[in-house]
């Protein structure tokens, strides 16, 4: 299977565009398309708001997915005259909206107030096209004039909104079939205005085409990289611990060698010895890991739409986690085993002490490189926990402060465009008269929401571009008051007032970005644009508010635009308010005025704007908690690393120390001896960590707000970090060392 990406940057098309690929290829087996859309359900006497896909009639059929039951769908299902219209369900609303009722096949369901035939149940297994979504049932995309009222784009070519995939015929490669879909892209771009410059490039399906494949599997690899480094920590760590443990055993390996004992033979056991703790290990990471993701898949996202968070442990897993058990076993345990194996059998059979505390030992630079790689994930952490502090702080384009918002689609109870209008404005009169409210207003969405969509702009009087090089921003649908609610700065002209109106002349607010894009050097002021390249009425330009953040808090200058609600339908509603009272109560008055005029209304947003941010900063607080566990980690075993190295070496050069101290060293001639190597150690490999972690610090751009990857602040609290964690493991071995009394250190071997 392959999914179809545009081009440009985006992953959908349109359905007419799909039918020509369709219908005109040679390359492909079978091609479907798919959407997913919220619906409000009933059936009996519960009702619901949930999510699915509408798709193509041959989905099923090309997935080559059989039912749990019933049926999938037929050509006639995917008439736009059906008589009667298919649902099927996934297993998982089977199962908890339908207690999982066996004669379920041939009932029926209401779907925004229109009667549905539940045709068939899908497989348990099969939980749609995009691993990172789980839809609830699969309509025919013919009914999409019925699921989405008001917005009948089955026939628009400038709407492309759909996802596309397809099965290459066999011995078909992906440059054969880019090529046969790109030559009929071009015929269409001849009779079709929308389609000039439209390139397919083919990628893997399952992350919404190319869109998230590149930060999905870049947050992957980060993860992994992550995983890596503290694997990597532990292995030297214990590698270290093995060194340590071979030179104690320096005298029991030396008679098995003066008795015959072939060098192989001990490094053989030693390496055994090795693998036991690899394994033990590997089960213990096993384990843990089958709780973690346990909670993962029960952990719900922030966002009403139905994202699959469960993460199998197959084979493929379990095999990768043996090969690497092997594989640390082998590599971190056969240096200690090799030391082990090559002694000098005389100073053994004595239990002779060579080693001196001014000599580095392999094993110190083990620890250090602990210091050095803990202090990377150290730095990461505190970069983006400086972040999320920042998050709050930087403008976003509004103040998410005393605000709420309140969101609804009144297409889901099957209201048709006259009565959605009329409902909205008997709701806009009753929130006229709430108290204690400082500003409200109405939108279809908001910014950095999960529902953003954006249009082309064309300038008046400029050269109009191709469509793939044209102005692109996001629009909104506002009503008088919005700019004012949320707290958006008004930079010249006006807001939209009563008069901006369905019949009276057409008018938008864009921001500084799109007025940048469209008017270079000029007053945007008071000119138009229109959305059409050749076609479409001109819309003047009354007002112009800052930029802000529209899809993500990374948004740099990204063009917007803002259309008065009267002039531009839209079923869906987010009511935001401005007050001082508490957001539970201001959420609370606002839902009963919408339940008092349409009971059956159900809610896809209900809290305050702060709330809403949960969304947008979602993958910061991810990428702090997994720096912050694996940091952690990391500072753990460091630490253990330099006590035990300080602990041992102190243990192995008691006598010496007492000798030290017989002859008149003072408590700070033996403090320096101690800690002398051991701060070397850590003030080296602190260094060594710090250019690591600026080469590395593009890694943690991403999901970093207001704050760079070189933020001098953050290394110097890394770094007082990591000298407190080196000085408090040193502590103990050292406090030890000036307990030492001569008489007792000399009489010991």
């Amino acid at each position: 299977m392959v999914f179809l990406n545009n081009g440009r940057g985006g992953f959908t098309q349109s359905y007419p565009n799909y039918v020509s690929f369709r219908d005109r290829n040679r390359t492909l087996d079978g091609l479907i398309a798919y959407r997913i859309q919220p619906v409000g359900l009933s059936h009996g006497d519960k009702s619901a708001y949930i999510w699915g896909f509408e798709a193509t009639g041959n989905y099923f059929n090309v997935l080559g997915i059989r039912p749990l039951m019933g049926r999938t769908f037929t050509p006639d299902d995917d008439l736009r005259s059906s008589p009667n219209p298919a649902i099927i369900l996934s297993y998982a609303s089977w199962q908890s909206r339908f207690a999982r009722d066996p004669d379920i096949v041939g009932k029926h369901v209401k779907l925004n107030s229109l009667d549905y035939t539940i045709v068939g149940v899908a497989p348990k297994a099969f939980f749609g096209t995009e691993l990172l979504l789980s839809p609830e049932f699969w309509v025919p995309m013919a009914m999409e004039p019925q699921i989405e009222p008001g917005n009948d784009w089955l026939d628009r070519a400038g709407t492309q909104n759909i996802a596309v995939m397809g099965r290459l015929k066999p011995g078909v490669t992906w440059q054969q079939a880019e090529a046969d879909l790109n030559s009929i892209a071009a015929d269409r771009a001849r009779s079709d205005p929308f389609s000039e410059g439209l390139q397919i490039h083919l990628s893997a399906p399952g992350l919404i085409g190319a869109a998230l494949r590149g930060p999905v599997v870049g947050f992957a690899s980060v993860l992994m990289a992550l995983a890596g480094l503290v694997l990597l920590i532990a292995c030297v760590n214990i590698a270290a611990m093995l060194m340590a443990r071979a030179t104690d055993r320096r005298k029991e390996v030396s008679i098995r060698l003066a008795l015959g004992a072939p060098h192989w033979s001990l490094i053989r056991q030693l390496l055994t010895e090795s693998l036991v703790l690899s394994i033990a290990g590997a089960v213990a990471g096993v384990l843990i890991a089958r709780w973690l993701l346990g909670i993962l898949g029960a952990l719900r996202m922030p966002i009403n739409v139905p994202v699959n968070t469960s993460l199998p442990l197959d084979s493929g897993v379990l095999l990768f986690t043996i090969l690497l058990c092997f594989l640390t076993a082998l590599i971190f345990g056969l240096a200690p085993a090799i030391q082990s194996a090559r002694v000098d059998l005389l100073p053994a059979l004595k239990n002779q002490v060579s080693e001196r505390f001014r000599r580095l030992q392999f094993r110190d630079l083990l620890v250090g490189v602990q210091v050095a790689l803990s202090l990377i994930l150290l730095v990461g952490t505190v970069l983006v926990v400086r972040s999320l502090q920042r998050a709050v702080t930087i403008d976003i384009g509004f103040n998410p402060r005393h605000a709420v918002a309140v969101a609804f689609d009144v297409s889901l109870s099957g209201y048709s465009q006259d009565r959605a209008k009329a409902f909205e404005q008997r709701l806009r009169d009753r929130l006229a008269m709430l108290p204690g409210i400082e500003s409200i207003a109405l939108s279809n969405w908001l910014p950095l929401g999960a529902g953003q969509s954006n249009t082309t702009a064309y300038a008046e009087g400029k050269p109009a571009p191709p469509v793939n090089q044209a102005a692109h921003g996001y629009y909104y649908n506002i009503t008088p008051d919005y700019f004012r609610a949320m707290r958006t700065r008004l930079i010249a002209g006006r807001d939209f007032n009563e008069r901006d109106r369905l019949g009276s002349p057409l008018v938008a607010i864009i921001n500084q970005a799109l007025a940048r894009r469209l008017f270079p050097n000029e007053n945007a002021l008071g000119k138009r644009f229109r959305q059409g390249r050749e076609s479409g009425d001109w819309v003047q330009i009354v007002g112009i508010v800052q930029d802000g953040k529209y899809q993500s808090m990374n948004d740099e200058s990204e063009p917007a635009m803002f259309w008065p609600r009267a002039q531009r339908y839209s079923s869906f509603t987010t009511v935001v308010a401005r007050s001082s009272l508490p957001a539970e109560d201001v959420v609370r008055r606002i839902q009963q005025i919408v339940l008092s005029l349409d009971p059956t209304l159900p809610f896809f947003q209900a809290g305050s704007l702060e709330e809403h941010l949960n969304l947008p900063l979602m993958p910061a607080r991810i990428a702090a908690i997994m720096l912050g566990a694996f940091g952690l980690l990391a500072v753990i075993l460091t630490a253990t690393g330099v006590y035990g190295m300080l602990a041992y070496a102190i243990s192995r050069r008691t006598r010496e120390i007492g000798i030290r101290v017989a002859i008149g060293a003072t408590k700070g001639n033996v403090l320096s001896l101690v800690l002398r190597r051991a701060l070397l150690i850590i003030g080296c490999a602190s260094a060594l960590g710090t250019a690591l972690a600026l080469a590395a610090g593009r890694f943690f751009t991403p999901v970093l707000y207001g704050v760079t990857a070189e933020d001098p602040e953050t290394y110097v609290l890394a770094l007082a970090v990591m000298g407190a964690i080196g000085l408090i493991a040193c502590y103990v071995p050292a406090r030890r060392a000036l307990r030492i009394e001569a008489a007792v250190a000399l009489r010991e071997e």
